[in-house]
């Protein structure tokens, strides 16, 4: 049952009998009037009401807008004209085809056509010759904020003018949508004046006020209206009104808005517009929107700035177009993680080879539906180089292809709905290792087999190697005796990883494990430039903490964390949230480590372990376990295998093998558990993954960890090389701020443990004061909360986007 409108009862009975009464010849009935007064609404309820649908053998509808595209509204206009023949439409017609099907599907019946939001009469010269008067009664009712759109001798009469809602009207809208969320209300006396007048007659601004005072009581109906700020702590706004429709320079109250991160309009029908006024909620992170609202609509010279919606990272329902669509996205809203679009090509039908380039930052999801014309996608390599979910829906698309068998290299999800036309895939598909679910509904056969195929993920690049590993390449091992496994267990660690519950793992292990006696070592590919390049994680004339290199001019790493120190440490362990950042250029890298640490300047030890995203060195843009070491503030030592001193005795962990799954963004959580401690029997160095011992360092490869630490690092750091002269853009940890997000949104470190001298494992600030850390340079790029509870222990969260507006 559709909601009356307040103020429209009249209006609509009287466009109505324009419709239906009059002469035979094709008119034009026009609703006139400014911004926000509800003529889409009104046109809509006229057009849906059964009086209409029962005169007019056809009825269709199609928004024009500002910038007019012909071929979309014909497009339109035919799908709803004679639907049967819908999928006659080709690649090859031009706009005078598709006029002339238009015409010929409404010759000699009587007809309604709809035109929403007409700006100049160009826009209806544009269509006219698609509407043929055979004195049938047909009728087009145009809606628009402007006189003189349409042919003096085609009017029927004057427009139909919408003036704004009285006090009277104004009032009794408020309070039939209170009623019908809240019941009965009070008398409201001179607070009812205020809220008519704050409105200013403009009826979806009341349908605002409106649903959001009926979730506050109405004692405090009259604090929130005097406060004149109305609802700044609101941060999520969902509408409801199915009936209500919108322009371009719809009011969504951002004034009283400002703080909204979440505005929820899929019950509302955007038609091909996207309204101006989102651009002032510059907190915006999450928006939907139905219709078919395309990007290239809002307006350039609009007064609102949308490249203020920094904050933007997902949205849902847009059509681009995409020639230059995506390119116009991405200026808007630079950071966008997970998008949702339908994508069009109704600039001139060039061509049938549809390119989208998306950005290395959207490593969530897409979701695209083609128009009917595309036929043909060829993926270039820049395209979805980071995505994780790509969900594709097109009835018409016969070939899906890539330009090498390296793309889509993060993809852990792929969805295909509705690919009945499907007989090509690309090749790429085969070769991703981090994809480990595939989808297919209402898809055709040849898509069915394809995905058949693909049997089983495709696992890292991997040989198994005896014992006698690279390690004893290092002249202090020569004659060294394996440890196959530690003298004891701290407390919480088990031999067999048995009390693990978290669900990553890494992913080469669906296919099993390496034979006894033998270890799985990551066959590398990269050449020697790269690993001269890359395989040490501090090159010279960059800042270390503790280090005695010289300030970073132009490359430098950056540190967000915790620490512990002045004490003697055995070792450390944390539960480290597992995500994929994204990393602006090959020579950077993004992690969320543990360092165990003694000595400074030249003397300075390190043992670290985590997980790092570092395309230059792993020559893709993965998450992967790492370990690393030095004895000489990183002018010796290396990460990995790549040099002798580590000696792995697990046939199940794979050092540098990729995680999956990782984290999503409020999401699912993945972690994982990191331990690095002194076994004082053996005289080495442990390394535990998930609670599996996997390799040791001899103690006598470091000059000052050979007995203990004397200090434990948490956190991350990153490699700005600031691109342009200006701060990387590459991410820590999830790639948002710690204090605004917390648990969901932000990475995190929990339980931090230290084992002390005496080899008991404790929570880190029970004897100890906990420090955090932000290295200068990294101020307003990225930060860290800390906090303490029964449940994570001693935990912080941490991370950013990099380069922002506090971080130029």
């Amino acid at each position: 049952m559709t909601e009356e409108v307040v103020g429209f009862q009249i209006d609509a009975k009287s466009i109505i009998n324009r419709l239906r009464r009059g002469s035979k010849q094709l008119r034009i009935v026009t609703i006139l009037g400014m911004p926000r007064l509800g003529k889409t609404t009104l046109a809509t309820k006229v057009y849906n009401d059964h009086s209409i649908s029962g005169h007019f053998s056809v009825c269709a509808r199609t928004t024009m807008s500002e910038t007019v595209n012909k071929m979309k509204m014909l497009l339109d206009l035919r799908k709803q004209t004679d639907p049967e023949k819908f999928s006659e439409v080709t690649d090859e017609m031009t706009e005078q085809d598709l006029a002339d099907k238009v015409r010929r599907s409404l010759k000699g019946r009587p007809y309604l056509i709809l035109l929403d939001d007409v700006w100049d009469i160009e826009a209806w010269d544009s269509l006219q010759e698609s509407f043929p008067d055979d004195s049938m009664g047909s009728r087009i009712l145009l809606t628009s904020r402007c006189l003189d759109i349409s042919p003096q001798s085609m009017l029927d009469e004057n427009p139909h003018e919408i003036r704004p809602l009285n006090e009277e009207e104004s009032l009794e809208l408020f309070q039939k949508k209170c009623v019908a969320a809240y019941g009965p209300l009070p008398p409201l006396g001179d607070l009812g004046t205020q809220i008519a007048n704050f409105c200013k007659g403009l009826p979806l601004t009341i349908l605002i006020v409106a649903g959001f005072l009926a979730l506050v009581e109405a004692e405090d109906w009259a604090k929130v209206v005097e406060s004149k700020v109305f609802f700044p702590h609101v941060r999520s706004l969902r509408f409801m009104y199915k009936e209500v429709s919108i322009s371009q320079n719809i009011s969504f109250a951002a004034h009283i808005y400002k703080l909204l991160r979440v505005l929820d309009l899929e019950q509302i029908d955007a038609g091909s517009v996207f309204p101006n006024e989102i651009g002032l909620l510059v907190q915006l992170a999450f928006l939907v929107i139905r219709g078919d609202p395309a990007i290239d609509r809002f307006r350039k010279k609009n007064r609102y700035s949308s490249s203020d919606l920094y904050e933007l990272e997902t949205i849902s329902g847009l059509l681009i177009y995409y020639k230059d669509g995506m390119e116009g996205l991405l200026k808007k809203f630079p950071n966008i993680r997970k998008l949702k679009c339908e994508l069009s090509k109704f600039d001139g039908f060039v061509g049938n080879i549809i390119k989208v380039v998306v950005p290395d930052y959207l490593n969530e999801s897409a979701e695209i539906t083609s128009h009917v014309f595309i036929t043909t996608w060829r993926m270039e390599e820049e395209e979805f180089s980071k995505l994780r979910i790509l969900k594709l829906k097109s009835r018409t698309l016969l070939s899906w292809s890539s330009d090498s068998d390296n793309q889509l290299g993060c993809l852990e999800k792929l969805v295909l709905n509705f690919c009945s036309s499907l007989t090509e895939m690309p090749i790429c598909l085969d070769n991703i290792s981090t994809l480990t679910m595939i989808e297919v509904a209402w898809c055709s056969d040849d898509v069915v087999e394809s995905v058949k195929e693909i049997e089983e993920v495709e696992q890292e690049d991997l040989r198994n190697s005896d014992l006698k590993q690279p390690a004893f390449d290092h002249p202090l091992l020569k004659n060294h005796t394996i440890h196959t496994a530690p003298s004891f267990y701290p407390q919480g660690i088990f031999p067999d990883g048995g009390d693990s519950t978290n669900q990553i793992t890494q992913l080469w292990q669906l296919k099993g494990s390496c034979p006894e006696g033998t270890i799985p070592i990551r066959r590398t590919k990269t050449d020697q430039e790269v690993i001269n390049k890359y395989a040490k994680k501090r090159p010279p004339g960059s800042s270390s903490y503790r280090s005695s290199s010289s300030t970073n001019v132009t490359e430098g790493h950056e540190h967000v964390g915790a620490h512990v120190h002045d004490h003697y440490y055995h070792g450390a362990k944390a539960s480290i949230n597992v995500w994929q950042p994204y990393v602006q250029n090959d020579g950077e890298f993004s992690l969320a480590q543990i360092w165990v640490l003694r000595g400074s300047n030249s003397n300075l030890n390190t043992i670290e372990a985590g997980w790092q995203v570092f395309p230059g060195f792993y020559q893709d843009n993965r998450t992967r376990l790492f370990i690393y070491w030095t004895y000489d503030d990183y002018q010796h030592g290396c990460y990995n295998l790549m040099c002798p001193g580590f000696v792995q005795v697990s046939k199940r962990i794979v050092v540098g093998g990729t995680f999956g799954p990782v984290s999503t963004y409020h999401g699912d959580q993945f972690h994982i558990d990191l331990f690095i401690w002194k076994d004082s029997t053996q005289k080495s160095w442990w390394v535990s993954y998930q609670n599996v011992a996997f390799g040791y360092w001899p103690d006598f490869l470091f000059t000052n960890l050979k007995e203990s630490a004397d200090e434990i690092q948490w956190g991350g750091e990153v490699v700005n090389k600031k691109p342009n002269d200006q701060h990387t853009k590459t991410q820590m940890g999830s790639g948002h701020f710690a204090h605004k997000e917390g648990h969901g949104g932000s990475s995190y470190f929990k339980n931090l443990q230290v084992l002390d001298e005496f080899d008991n494992l404790r929570p880190a600030g029970e004897d100890d004061e906990i420090y955090t850390l932000v290295d200068s340079e990294a101020d307003g790029c990225y930060d860290i909360a800390l906090y303490k509870n029964r449940n994570d222990g001693d935990h912080f969260y941490f991370g950013g986007p990099g380069r922002n507006p506090k971080c130029p």
